[in-house]
């Protein structure tokens, strides 16, 4: 079942349940995913990296609200935001860690040798299919970098 058709069911399951707070947080990331869907249209079909990218966005800005909120002194627009947060992590596929990244990363780098560069590291980690965030990868590549310059 494709993401968007569980967000439909979940909106209409949360309504019957009276949570209409989980709906329009729900309403707003289905929203965006029907967004990118229609701005690939003609050139290819959404994949789930595409429904992921969607996701961790929305993620990504509902913090920074939160970051702007607690400036701001709102203390409950900011825990309004982590709730919504909460609810939207619920359609993340499960992340690989930096427990499955780190092996990884040093099998890579020692199978490129000194041709290996954090670009490249990357590339060769996404392109096995893995849902990561990227930070975490980009400490570890950064991390085994550093490692093999001293």
């Amino acid at each position: 079942m494709e993401l968007i058709d569980t967000l439909g069911l979940d909106i209409v399951m949360e309504a019957k349940g009276g949570n209409y707070f989980a709906v329009s947080v729900i309403r707003v990331l289905k929203s965006k995913l029907q967004a990118c869907e229609i701005s690939l249209r003609g050139i290819r079909y959404m994949n789930k990296d595409d429904e992921f990218k969607v996701v961790m966005k929305e993620i990504k800005e509902r913090e920074e609200a939160v970051e702007m909120y607690k400036k701001a002194n709102r203390p409950e627009k900011a825990q309004e935001e982590l709730d919504a947060i909460a609810i939207v992590r619920r359609y993340l596929p499960v992340l690989v860690g930096e427990d499955v990244l780190k092996p990884m990363v040093d099998k890579i780098v020692i199978d490129l040798g000194e041709r290996a560069s954090k670009n490249m590291i990357y590339r060769m980690v996404n392109s096995r299919g893995l849902f990561f965030d990227s930070a975490v990868l980009n400490k570890v590549i950064d991390d085994k970098l550093k490692s093999l310059q001293k």
